[in-house]
């Protein structure tokens, strides 16, 4: 099957999750056999994100030469229509698109269709946190246009009407046309076309499937080979201190770092057997037991994992996934993390980790506990945890697994769709 994929913030090496997601599934599929192709613009200084050199990929790429200050949504669609049907593929799979991601559906409508969303963007089109006063948000764009365009107003409308050059996130919100009405239309008869919505956890899928044909979850995998060789926890030389460690984005306030803060704050008022290590630069602590080792690539962070012991993830809000939580149990090490959104289906409570609620940090502190007194329980939920990892979410297991049925499915009933009546 010729699989052309389409993505407007695709960057290699990746800055997130979303574009790791995608080169893996690309890179996946082609190893199935499929004959593969990415479509994506590369703005390196404007998106923030980076951009990639077509060279270093795995797979062929094609990149439109528009300059950033003259995209328009309509522009850009048009560019990638022509582009993708030189190529003739016989589905099309759309990754990152943001608020420009409904004019390239309707651009490309005339293939099987398969939308990815990686964070809320099929939801919320404030920020794609769902996420708002510190709980999540009730209302969702399909369902409650009005509201949900005031809500962005609100948060963005100082920059909006600022004087002075706007940011790439702005300007592409206000290109779009996100937030007239307008655009609603547009994006309800988008959501329509997709002939799937792959989304990360039962959450988003239960918000959405009234609004398209058919919703599915797949899940973010690893490669497992990056973790090969490493000594079981139970084989490690002993040392004085048991290493936490919380690794991803941890200058971000959603991510939860505060309630490990707390919990190890609790824990060191009559221990001091452990310590905490966050891939970040704040140290909010100034403790012995408090490590910020900066922001480290991938490789760097894997090399974290071999030396932690125990894995955290704290989030407050409802993650849309948690790529941390399979790297822990692809380390074989015990996850702990907030009983929300992804992390919840990934981490087996009592089995390869603990789930605790959100922004509990005494929770969290007698999980914490419980685990430092018990290396035993440690080696078994860490030897679990890989177990899992390598049968459910190696990325070629995980390609093998979720779309051999899902490009059948979407194959067929895009052609029926576009067939018509």
């Amino acid at each position: 099957m010729r699989i052309a994929f389409v993505d407007l913030l695709f960057a290699w090496p990746p800055p997130g999750g979303a574009q790791a997601d995608l080169y893996y599934t690309i890179n996946g599929l082609q190893n199935q056999g499929h004959d593969v192709h990415l479509f994506a613009p590369s703005y390196p200084d404007t998106w923030r994100h980076g951009g990639f050199d077509p060279g270093a990929l795995p797979f062929p790429s094609t990149s439109p030469s528009i300059p950033w200050d003259a995209v328009t949504p309509n522009r850009l669609a048009k560019t990638l229509r022509t582009q993708v049907d030189a190529w003739a593929p016989d589905v099309v799979f759309l990754g990152f698109a943001r608020y420009f991601k409904p004019y390239i559906i309707e651009a490309l409508a005339h293939y099987p269709l398969i939308s990815r969303y990686y964070m809320y963007e099929h939801i919320c089109i404030r920020d794609f946190y769902l996420y708002r006063e510190w709980q999540t948000c009730p209302n969702d764009f399909p369902r409650t246009p009005n509201v949900c365009r005031s809500c962005a107003m609100e948060c963005w409308g100082g920059e909006i009407v600022r004087t002075g050059p706007q940011t790439p996130y702005i300007a592409e919100l206000l290109r779009a046309g996100a937030l007239s009405p307008g655009y609603h239309r547009l994006f309800m008869g988008a959501l329509r076309k997709c002939d799937a919505v792959i989304v990360n956890n039962p959450m988003a899928v239960a918000r959405i499937e009234d609004y398209c044909p058919y919703a599915c979850v797949v899940p973010g995998g690893v490669m497992m080979e990056d973790y090969a060789g490493w000594l079981p926890l139970e084989e490690r030389p002993d040392r004085e201190r048991t290493v936490i460690l919380m690794t991803g984005r941890t200058d971000r306030p959603l991510k939860g770092m505060d309630v490990l803060v707390w919990a190890g704050k609790a824990l060191s008022r009559f221990r001091s057997d452990f310590e905490i290590w966050v891939t970040g630069d704040e140290d909010p602590v100034g403790e012995p037991w408090f490590k910020a080792c900066g922001w480290r690539n991938h490789s760097e962070v894997v090399e974290l994992y071999r030396e932690a012991d125990l894995v955290v993830a704290p989030s407050i809000w409802q993650e849309p996934y948690g790529l941390v939580a399979v790297e822990g149990m692809a380390a074989g090490r015990p996850v702990l993390a907030s009983r929300v959104g992804g992390l919840q289906t990934i981490v087996r409570h009592g089995e390869t980790g603990c789930l605790f609620e959100a922004e509990a940090s005494a929770e969290l502190a007698l999980y914490l506990e419980r685990l430092l007194d018990d290396p035993a329980e440690r080696q078994r939920m860490g030897r679990r945890g890989r177990e899992i990892a390598e049968a459910e979410y190696d990325w070629q297991q995980i390609i093998d697994d979720h779309y051999p049925p899902l490009l059948e499915r979407v194959a067929a009933d895009g052609a029926a769709r576009i067939a018509g009546p």
